[in-house]
């Protein structure tokens, strides 16, 4: 059972955090697992969390135990779901975050038009001027206090070829819901890559070798050809490219993705929920 299957689970849990005190004991137990072993004991606890009436004190920490915090002989440790929270809480994911633009090397995908960076509300995109998005991904407003546009964009492009990968397998990155990966005709590219969680609703849609770029067989052909494709940007890769996929004629669907350097090509063909059917590497000196 899901959480919206049993909306006043999630409403009690909720509940439980809308309080500074229990926010508070959450952030000392992730203090104390960061410095130790992550146990303190109800003193301990309270003196971190700078709480006096120990009545009301244990009342927020019974509160809190068994969803986000678990109690031991030895004292009090945050559970996963309390980590979690904590991570929401440091990384800004509920923040607005500072708004900010800036050009990007590089061509658009579709247009040839310059890109510009864009970072707000939570989201970076990478489009052109005519509105194409080669790039486009939520980060937490802290995270992104951490560096300048250009390592965002690394940063971004890093976790979404993560998150596409997962994709590919069936497994949604924000809810770990199950995905549905197809392979479909497109509007701005005549195929693209298209994954929707049947859970929580998270989308993906890429050109069809932008979900491939950390393929096993991808990475190793890249670096038969000293590159490494997880050092570039997405939208920049040979494979990447809506030129790159073809489609095979006959009764059952099957595409082709296709990259060339130097000498050497390779290919992927996938089915029509993007699973790799078979691949095969062709030489120009046979």
């Amino acid at each position: 059972m899901t959480a919206f299957d049993d909306p006043t689970a999630t409403e009690e849990g909720f509940a439980e955090l809308g309080n500074e005190v229990r926010l508070r004991v959450l952030r000392a137990l992730s203090d104390a697992l960061r410095d130790d072993d992550g146990l303190l004991s109800f003193s301990e606890l309270r003196d971190r969390v700078g709480y006096e009436d120990d009545g009301n004190f244990g009342y927020h920490l019974k509160r809190l135990r068994g969803s986000f915090i678990r109690k031991t002989e030895q004292g009090y440790v945050l559970r996963a779901r309390g980590l979690a929270v904590v991570g929401t809480i440091f990384a800004g994911t509920l923040a607005e975050g500072e708004h900010q633009t800036a050009t990007v090397d590089g061509e658009c995908l579709f247009c040839d038009a310059p890109l510009l960076v864009e970072y707000s509300t939570g989201q970076l995109v990478v489009r052109c001027s005519h509105g194409h998005a080669v790039l486009s991904n939520i980060y937490p407003s802290e995270g992104a206090g951490h560096g300048d546009l250009d390592q965002l964009v690394s940063i971004v492009g890093t976790m979404t070829a993560q998150q596409l990968e997962l994709a590919r397998d069936g497994v949604c990155s924000n809810c770990y819901g199950e995905m549905t990966p197809t392979i479909e005709v497109g509007e701005v590219m005549d195929y693209r890559f298209r994954a929707a969680c049947i859970r929580c609703g998270m989308q993906y849609t890429t050109p069809v070798g932008m979900a491939f770029t950390r393929h096993p067989t991808v990475v190793s052909f890249y670096d038969r050809h000293d590159r490494d494709p997880t050092e570039e940007c997405l939208w920049e890769l040979e494979v990447s490219q809506p030129e790159a996929i073809t489609r095979h004629s006959g009764e059952s669907p099957r595409f082709c993705v296709a990259v060339t350097l130097a000498d050497e090509s390779l290919e992927l063909v996938l089915d029509d929920t993007a699973q790799v059917v078979r691949s095969e590497r062709t030489s120009r000196a046979n």
